[in-house]
């Protein structure tokens, strides 16, 4: 019986050395982390503990500015800081949380546990993104690529340069699908609710639950998203959520547009329409002389509005009627990712870092084309996020934010290459189904 049995363990045992070391090399190998994206969070709780709870959100303009509250600059000037701030715009719940934290650490203590944490949500990431796919490509090789896409790419570089919650929001993305696979509908429905909870978009995948008539995933959805939104309204108060839902339906009508926003909302002011914008300046101090950069933003016309909305209700209907015909690999391997790439696009606003749960199934077009066309296609898709590639087009006059339309397109790319995947031929359908 030991004989049997010692190799699982030492298999388990060595995928938990390869997860942690690719985590240290992740922490150790990325430079000072600014951390603006969490410090908005931080900034929330310590306002909401003082009270103010007018300094959570954002006053509301015409456009969505990335702009935070007033109050919020006075007081990171008053500490010395320089970097640049960034708005809250989580729900209420978050912000209760995190006042909890302040009187008890530093916010530099809280950068350094979070830059670890979500090292390690990033290699967690890809261990659940391989069983998941349950694919012939190996462990340590299925995470050792998906680790050099998301390491060496503007997609895991930002996100870690920013201690960014997507991270944990893509963690429990694909931990859904996984824990789909291993038919434990209840849990997935409730990691899929708790990042709903954080970034709300989320919630667009339980249509695939719905689609699938998968109505313990609905339920544990339904239950868990439900009990999160009334704590948060029992901690928070209704105000401070209608402040939020305002600043939601204002980032529904702006369009937002940055080096990394790859959405085709963008990509139309970036391509026809930039006159429109206005340039919104970052507030980090720079020297005299230095660029501080910034951002363009512009208001959606009304149409802009309703077609915003009718491509994600469209996209997700045509995923949600594949997915339901799909057998329970394809779904995995292809089905998800695509609704991941999707979202993305289509998204009002959504940054490079939303592609980590995408990133993290790559690997699995190994499995569909072999080693060798396999590594091609990724290394193709991958090229155009690349750190030390990015260099090399940025200035190319092909539009005034050339990372943008590479990106973009290279997103575009990705989607039509999953979906090419997952037409597989009837007989491998078949042995999956048997499987």
């Amino acid at each position: 019986m030991q004989a049997k049995t010692s190799p699982n363990w030492l298999r388990r045992l060595m995928a938990a050395l390869v997860l942690c070391a690719l985590a240290a090399f992740h922490v150790l190998n990325t430079a000072e982390v600014p951390s603006s994206d969490l410090y908005a969070t931080w900034l929330a709780g310590t306002f909401y503990r003082a009270g103010d709870l007018a300094s959570i959100y954002p006053v509301e303009g015409e456009v969505f500015t990335m702009r935070p509250p007033a109050a919020w600059v006075a007081y990171d000037r008053g500490l010395g800081g320089t970097a640049a701030l960034f708005p809250f715009i989580y729900p209420p719940i978050w912000a209760v949380l995190a006042s909890y934290l302040v009187p008890l650490t530093t916010f530099g203590a809280v950068v350094t546990v979070a830059t670890w944490i979500n090292a390690a949500l990033i290699a967690g990431m890809l261990a659940l993104a391989w069983r998941a796919a349950r694919v012939r490509l190996g462990f340590v090789p299925f995470v050792l690529i998906g680790f050099i896409a998301i390491h060496f790419s503007l997609v895991g570089f930002v996100a870690t340069l920013e201690n960014q919650p997507q991270i944990l929001v893509s963690f429990l993305m694909v931990l859904t699908v996984e824990r789909l696979r291993a038919g434990d509908d209840r849990s997935a429905g409730a990691a899929l609710a708790l990042a709903a909870a954080i970034k709300v978009y989320p919630a667009f995948f339980a249509l695939f639950f719905i689609a699938s008539r998968n109505w313990r995933a609905v339920a544990a959805f339904a239950v868990v998203g439900g009990g999160l939104g009334l704590l948060s309204i029992a901690l928070a108060g209704w105000p401070l959520h209608a402040e939020y839902l305002a600043q939601l339906s204002l980032i529904s009508r702006t369009v937002l547009l940055t080096a990394i926003s790859y959405n085709v909302h963008a990509l139309i002011g970036n391509l026809v329409a930039l006159d429109g914008f206005t340039l919104v300046e970052s507030l980090r101090i720079t020297e005299p002389g230095q660029d501080k950069g910034g951002w363009m933003v512009t208001a959606k016309p009304a149409p802009w509005v309703m077609a915003t909305t009718l491509s994600l209700i469209a996209a997700f209907t045509v995923m949600a009627l594949a997915f339901a015909r799909a057998d329970i690999g394809t779904r995995s391997r292809y089905i998800w990712p695509i609704g991941f790439a999707v979202v993305t696009l289509l998204s009002p606003i959504s940054w490079s870092y939303y592609l980590l749960p995408v990133f993290a199934f790559l690997p699995v077009l190994i499995d569909r084309h072999g080693p060798a066309r396999g590594l091609a296609v990724i290394a193709i898709l991958v090229a155009p996020f690349l750190t030390q590639v990015v260099p090399l087009y940025m200035r190319v006059p092909i539009a005034p934010y050339p990372i943008q339309f590479v990106g973009t397109a290279a997103l575009a790319l990705i989607i039509l290459t999953f979906a090419l995947a997952a037409r597989t031929p009837k007989s491998a359908q078949n042995a999956e189904q048997a499987s």
